[in-house]
């Protein structure tokens, strides 16, 4: 019943006989395309599909076993970054500390260094007018002077004693600064009386200039505590090399500053001490208030301009310098309290 697709031969044992089979073509391709059994191409299917779940599967787990140490590898690379920068921040701290070291060493040595030029210093400047007064002593005792000579040599013992107290007064002056502090009576005093003041500070060797568009301006200071700080100017201006020596009083300013420690007032009135001497050194300019400073070959126990500055300081003024190869001059400025204007009586 329809064309046979192929035979199969199988001969008996017996040698009879043998089994035939026929294929009916159509109903063969009709059982082929019947619904509900599995098609060759179904089977390629479900083998693709079979081979992309297993390769899709091995890509999961790798993704996630990668992912999982991606996780890992990131919190150790956190961790190493916050330790990084936990050594940065050491590493900084210690160079602070190892650059704060050093200069507190070099500030230490510096300090060592002037001390000991201090104490050399001292002995010299206390050797010299002391030597002086013992062989003036020695001179009146043993030799017979005439009465100018023995004036001479008395004048110069006077002269050598009051270095020697002034000298000492200044150190023991420094260590009451150091030690206690500064305590002056501040009081509202007129400009004038305070130029009147300062022209006895150092009265053979100075002149005041008195520059005011009135007489009645009012300066809140300690005026013994402002003629030593004068006194200490001229007597540094006078050790430096300086023949002229003149103090001003003035309600403006009358310098360009170079160096200016202090606080200036708001209100001011100033005090300057201006000196025809060779002036200061620019390099030593910046260290000139500092103690024990001074310049090379100079004499004097680089005290003087320090206690000026501490004095000044604790009066609510500022102290400030213009220098050049003509002469130097140093500006106090003062607290101004205010102004009395004159009032002329009616006619």
């Amino acid at each position: 019943a329809g064309s046979v697709l192929y035979q199969v031969v199988s001969p008996r044992a017996d040698g009879i006989g043998s089994i035939m089979l026929h294929y009916d073509v159509s109903k063969l391709l009709a059982r082929r395309t019947q619904p509900g059994e599995i098609q060759p191409h179904a089977v390629q299917l479900l083998g693709l599909a079979t081979l992309f779940g297993v390769f899709g599967g091995v890509i999961l787990f790798g993704h996630s076993r990668a992912a999982r140490r991606y996780r890992e590898v990131e919190l150790e690379a956190q961790f190493l970054r916050a330790h990084s920068r936990e050594l940065e921040t050491a590493n900084a701290e210690l160079d602070r500390a190892r650059r704060q070291a050093e200069d507190a060493l070099v500030l230490a040595e510096e300090k060592i260094r002037i001390r000991s030029e201090f104490v050399l210093m001292i002995n010299h400047e206390l050797r010299t007018p002391l030597t002086s007064v013992v062989t003036g002593a020695e001179l009146l005792r043993s030799v017979a002077l005439s009465d100018s000579d023995r004036r001479v040599v008395l004048d110069a013992m006077v002269a050598d004693g009051a270095r020697l107290q002034e000298i000492i007064d200044q150190i023991l002056a420094v260590a009451r600064i150091e030690n206690r502090g500064l305590s002056y009576e501040l009081a509202d005093v007129s400009l004038d009386d305070v130029c009147a003041a300062m022209s006895t500070a150092h009265a053979a060797s100075i002149r005041v200039a008195h520059h005011l568009p009135h007489p009645d301006v009012m300066v809140k200071t300690d005026v013994k505590a402002l003629s030593l700080v004068v006194a200490s100017l001229v007597d540094n201006a006078l050790t430096h090399g300086a023949t002229s020596v003149s103090v001003g009083c003035s309600t403006q300013s009358q310098i360009v500053s170079q160096l200016e420690v202090g606080a200036r007032p708001r209100e001011s009135v100033f005090i300057t001490v201006s000196d025809d001497g060779p002036g200061i050194d620019r390099r030593f300019l910046p260290r000139i208030f500092e103690k024990f400073e001074k310049s090379s070959f100079s004499s004097g126990t680089g005290l003087g301009l320090y206690l000026a500055r501490m004095i000044i300081e604790a009066i609510g003024g500022s102290l400030s310098v213009q220098t050049s190869p003509a002469g130097s001059t140093f500006q106090i400025s003062l607290p101004a309290v205010h102004v009395r204007q004159a009032v002329e009586a009616p006619a």
